[in-house]
């Protein structure tokens, strides 16, 4: 079915044989995002691997991707964490349903899915999903669950500055580059040292 919401046609595909021609082998014919007003201020004007636009920029970033942090030994040098955070969550679950009272399950899973990001980012306990890295997850995935009127409806754009939300947008994206600046120079410091030491290799980010 198609419908035309606004500017923007859209395909709603209800059909598994559809479904498996437009992700398989029409893959790149559909590849390409909406560039949407949280993506271009978050991620750097769409330049992530989810809003780039199909081309040699993308899957040159695909292949470093797929080679250097999604290979196996990588993956699997992980494996730990993710079964240490999923029993973690697991448990959580276990002891709210025992308290008979409705469980947020949305709630939980962001909580850990910030706490197994942020270990395996950085190799720290230091986040339980409820600090400064989870309190910037939590700002970045609501701009993309809400109305954004530019998005829908282009010619009156200005109504995202009325709502206040291209405001909030932009000091939060400047707080993260912030954060991020702030791991890298930590992590050159400890380079730097690792190197007066002796050390072949830079330690982890987040490693004392």
């Amino acid at each position: 079915m198609l419908l035309h919401l606004s500017h923007s046609p859209t395909l709603i595909v209800s059909s598994h044989n559809i479904a498996c021609e437009i992700m398989k082998t029409q893959d790149t014919g559909f590849a390409n995002r909406p560039r949407l007003s949280a993506a271009k201020d978050f991620l750097y004007g769409c330049r992530d691997m989810i809003f780039v636009p199909y081309s040699d920029y993308y899957r040159q970033m695909w292949k470093i991707c797929v080679q250097e942090l999604l290979s196996i030994t990588w993956v699997r040098s992980f494996s730990y964490v993710s079964e240490e955070v999923v029993t973690l969550m697991i448990e959580k679950i276990s002891c709210l349903g025992s308290l008979q009272t409705p469980v947020n399950i949305l709630e939980v899973n962001l909580t850990f899915s910030n706490h197994l990001t942020y270990r395996c980012a950085f190799s720290t306990k230091g986040d339980d999903g409820n600090t400064k890295f989870g309190e910037f997850s939590r700002e970045v995935s609501i701009p993309f669950r809400v109305f954004d009127f530019g998005d829908i409806f282009p010619s009156i754009w200005l109504m995202d500055t009325v709502t206040g939300m291209h405001r909030r947008m932009k000091n939060v994206s400047q707080e993260i580059d912030a954060f991020f600046e702030q791991v890298i120079e930590e992590h050159i410091y400890k380079c730097k040292v690792g190197a007066k030491k002796g050390l072949s290799r830079c330690p982890p980010p987040g490693s004392k």
